[in-house]
């Protein structure tokens, strides 16, 4: 036991030995702890989960919304058709691609479906239902639903109860992009039929005002993004027509119309939309005399077509024309803006304005009474 700690004093002392006490000694390092466990983690991991699945919705439900506009052309086109003995009336929706029906609604016993207008991205349609027979003249203006696959929804009414008089077909009926407003033009049911009024319905509340009436027809409808102004035709004995521009007030109350050009009728009525930057774009009878045809589907009489439009400011200085060339889908007149202003629906199809070459065909029934997408 002494002999162990002899060897064990001189290990000591020759360890000492080799400590030079002038030199400097670094300082401690501190051991390395586990990082604690900080409770917050767990909970800002589940916060980002949920904003990355949120934003998917977002997205998701963005796109289901029927009242945004897309900067591309409509899935769907919507129209009111007739049958071929002209008593039973449907609501339609086609794939624009290639004019296939998707679904198909009948209207009420008593009732036909007339004009039709789409808000946004060509999901909310609003289509007026006019009553015949016993049941007097009038009209209600309903509001349905198209959904992903081309189903149509609702039916739920946006008018205050029937409106008096007969819904114009030729563009009687426009909604503001964002589906707030609806413009409707409608005429006497007896007596002088040329007696027209306009009229605009506010969506939340039902709330109408109506100008007129005046000595003439009222058609070819559509209003400025922010539906403060409307654009329409008005056609006097058939003689000649004009498009005119209105402001319109918050209270929905319709200024004196501005004119903007008169066309001397000779064979369809003008036609007239306006688009999202205030242009407005003119089809008239001297154009499509020369080579439009609307026929029904199938039928021999339809052929190519070769029209122009016109674009004009809104003091009806020209700005341009573009061809529109196609063969008829349709057999009404037809010139119709989605909500982006860059896609024009008319009869012999669709037309992208950002693009040359000849309109997209869109194959309608063989009785339509409007179309709009």
């Amino acid at each position: 036991m002494a002999d162990l700690e002899d060897r064990l004093r001189d290990a000591l002392r020759a360890a000492a030995a080799t400590v030079d006490e002038h030199a400097g000694r670094p300082f401690p390092t501190p051991a390395r702890r586990a990082a604690p466990v900080r409770r917050w983690t767990p909970v800002a991991a589940a916060l980002v989960v949920l904003l990355m699945v949120g934003g998917i919705f977002m997205v998701r439900r963005n796109d289901d919304d029927p009242v945004l506009p897309l900067a591309r052309m409509p899935e769907f086109v919507v129209l009111s058709t007739l049958a071929a003995d002209g008593t039973a009336s449907a609501l339609e929706a086609r794939r624009t691609a290639d004019g296939r029906l998707l679904d198909r609604r009948a209207a009420p016993e008593g009732t036909k479906f007339r004009s039709v207008a789409v808000a946004g991205n060509g999901r909310v349609v609003f289509a007026a239902v006019q009553t015949e027979g016993g049941r007097g003249c009038g009209f209600e203006i309903e509001r349905f639903t198209i959904g992903r696959s081309g189903q149509i929804t609702g039916g739920t009414p946006v008018s205050r109860g029937r409106i008096d008089g007969e819904i114009a077909t030729e563009g009687g009926l426009a909604v503001t992009p964002d589906g707030a407003r609806i413009a409707y033009s409608a005429q006497q049911c007896a007596g002088d039929a040329t007696r027209g009024v306009l009229g605009v319905i506010e969506t939340s509340t039902a709330a109408r005002r109506e100008s007129g009436p005046v000595q003439a027809s009222l058609s070819s409808l559509s209003w400025t993004p922010d539906g403060r102004t409307l654009v329409y035709v008005r056609t006097v004995n058939s003689r000649s027509s004009t498009v005119l521009v209105a402001d319109v007030g918050a209270s929905g109350a319709i200024g004196t119309g501005t004119k903007i050009r008169t066309v001397r009728n000779e064979t369809f009525a003008l036609l007239a939309v306006v688009t999202p930057d205030r242009r407005i774009i003119v089809l008239d009878g001297r154009l499509a005399k020369r080579t439009e045809t609307f026929a029904p589907q199938g039928s021999s009489r339809r052929r190519d077509a070769d029209n122009s439009v016109r674009f004009l400011d809104l003091k009806g200085r020209e700005l341009g024309a573009r061809s529109v060339r196609g063969v008829a889908g349709f057999d009404v007149p037809l010139l119709k803006l989605d909500a982006s202003g860059r896609f024009l629906l008319t009869a012999v199809g669709a037309v992208d304005l950002a693009a040359e070459g000849p309109a997209h065909r869109i194959d309608g029934s063989a009785n339509d009474v409007d179309v709009a997408w």
